[in-house]
């Protein structure tokens, strides 16, 4: 419809909006049909009426939007949402909610990604189909490195808060992957004990100075405030790239198995660390 008012091709047409400092002055109309597509889409997904009941819609879609215009990773909670209802995410949807991530997440979502990448390289949770306890395997490294930012002194050094940090994460993985001794598979340390060390190091290093430092001002009220928004999209970003990181542990297993066995050990141990470079490690 909009195509055919314009005349014009969606991408070249452009519809002017209201000046505010700092932002754009125009959107085209092919970007403008895509955000109320992805909006449309979350708000069907996110919106259960009561049987026999009448949706507002409006009060629906301007609940939405409210979160858009207030959280730059509202694409990421949405998501979240969805799985904490226990309900199935659709390529659809995911999309959708990729979309809004895309065009709004800014630092947010790179810092998100990033955390996220470094949590899977340290430690890759369970695949589970059950969306019940997924938040708390996903955000377990940030919660954690959080709540011991939080309880340090105010003159504890950079490199001191690091090296705790660190310190905490280490242990918290090893004992995980202890519970993995019981019957309940909890998931694997993605890394060697060599390499355990240096990537705590770093997820820690991420927290303290991107994060606390650069955008807190080294403020606990306005880290209190980024974390939540924060932990959305980590949730997501793992949900979306946990099987490529398993994918890519199995891989450097399986590769490290074949040449064990040309090298003539016939037995490989099932409890072993791989290292990045697929090296095994007898954790034993």
């Amino acid at each position: 419809m909009l195509r055919g008012l314009l005349n014009q091709s969606a991408t070249n047409a452009v519809i002017r909006l209201a000046k505010v400092k700092g932002e754009e002055e125009a959107i085209t109309v092919q970007d403008a049909m895509d955000a109320m597509s992805a909006l449309w889409i979350i708000n069907e997904y996110l919106s259960h009426g009561t049987a026999g009941s009448r949706r507002n819609l409006d009060k629906e879609v301007a609940s939405l939007l409210n979160q858009i215009n207030s959280n730059p990773l509202a694409g990421a909670a949405f998501y979240k949402e969805r799985q904490r209802d226990d309900l199935p995410t659709t390529p659809e949807f995911t999309q959708a909610c990729t979309y809004l991530l895309d065009h709004m997440g800014g630092w947010k979502l790179d810092l998100a990604k990033r955390l996220a990448h470094q949590s899977l390289a340290i430690f890759l949770p369970s695949r589970s189909r059950d969306n019940k306890g997924k938040a708390n395997q996903y955000e377990r490294l940030f919660r954690l490195a959080l709540e011991h930012l939080k309880r340090m002194p105010k003159e504890v050094e950079e490199d001191e808060m690091i090296s705790r940090i660190a310190g905490a994460l280490e242990k918290a993985v090893l004992r995980q992957e202890d519970l993995n001794k019981g019957d309940r598979f909890t998931g694997k340390i993605n890394c060697s004990d060599d390499e355990l060390k240096k990537r705590t190091e770093d997820f820690a290093h991420t927290i303290v100075v991107e994060l606390f430092f650069k955008r807190c001002g080294r403020n606990i009220s306005k880290l209190l405030t980024e974390e939540n928004s924060l932990a959305d999209g980590i949730f997501h970003v793992t949900d979306c790239d946990l099987g490529k990181f398993w994918e890519d542990y199995k891989l450097r297993r399986n590769g490290r198995k074949a040449v064990l066995l040309l090298d003539g050990q016939e037995r490989i141990p099932e409890d072993v660390g791989i290292a990045s470079d697929g090296s095994f490690e007898d954790e034993e």
